[in-house]
């Protein structure tokens, strides 16, 4: 509908594209939102199977993340002259693989 040239949505069109834009947020491609905002079977299996898949991918960024995370802190906190010839290796606690390619 358009109003003085302008167009006019209703309420449940713009609820809709909130909703699509909180789920992109959350890492849902559009095929994904497309599934969340129309499952209407009963116990909403197909959105909780995105859901759960969606938090396991989440929770393994984070553990990305607070390895990279701890690295950089490493990495500013090593006084060595280069971060090849680092001895501070050691205080990485495991975050680098084992062996290190030489």
């Amino acid at each position: 509908e358009r109003v003085s040239g302008r167009r006019r949505f209703e309420a449940s069109a713009i609820r809709r594209l909130v909703l699509i834009n909180v789920c992109t947020q959350a890492g849902f491609s559009l095929e994904e939102c497309l599934v969340l905002l129309t499952d209407r079977a009963g116990n909403r299996a197909r959105s909780r199977h995105l859901g759960d898949r969606k938090l396991t991918e989440i929770d393994e960024q984070i553990r990305r993340l607070e390895g990279a995370k701890q690295l950089i802190k490493a990495g500013l906190a090593c006084r060595c002259e280069t971060l090849e010839e680092c001895s501070c290796q050691a205080d990485l606690n495991g975050m680098l693989p084992s062996p290190l390619p030489q």
